[in-house]
């Protein structure tokens, strides 16, 4: 960084700002990633019944925590049924397993609809608390 600073380079981008540290520093991470880390992670091997890496990576964002907290928060606060069971179904879709508890209240709801998503949640998060929570349930 001071040598950035007692020997500025002379190149400026389009958009009018000069090269600094900043731009060498990201330049040196994009270097490294594409040179070191890319080749070895290629070189990983997948074994039989893994995803594929793409696959993979697409998942962790599909199944973003952040979206997991947003459905327990409608499931408690919705002021329709639709949307709370709407939001049972998300989670257990997501096989979120510490919403256990709150899918087994859900169980007594009003609505015959949010007991039905809560019932599915709990069947598809499949732990020992959800499968005997609704063995509790059944006729």
């Amino acid at each position: 960084m001071d040598y950035f600073a007692a020997h500025p380079l002379i190149y400026t981008f389009p958009t009018g700002t000069k090269f600094a540290f900043q731009h060498a520093l990201v330049v040196g991470h994009m270097l490294i990633t594409w040179l070191v880390i890319l080749p070895i992670l290629l070189r990983i091997r997948r074994r039989k019944g893994e995803p594929h890496f793409v696959l993979a990576v697409t998942q962790l964002f599909v199944n973003n925590p952040l979206r997991a907290f947003a459905s327990i928060y409608m499931v408690a606060t919705a002021v329709s049924s639709k949307q709370r069971a709407q939001a049972a179904r998300n989670l257990g879709n997501r096989r979120t397993v510490f919403v256990v508890s709150d899918m087994i209240q859900r169980l007594d709801d009003p609505s015959r609809d949010v007991r039905e998503a809560a019932a599915f949640a709990l069947g598809n998060i499949g732990s020992p608390e959800a499968v005997a929570a609704l063995c509790r349930q059944a006729p």
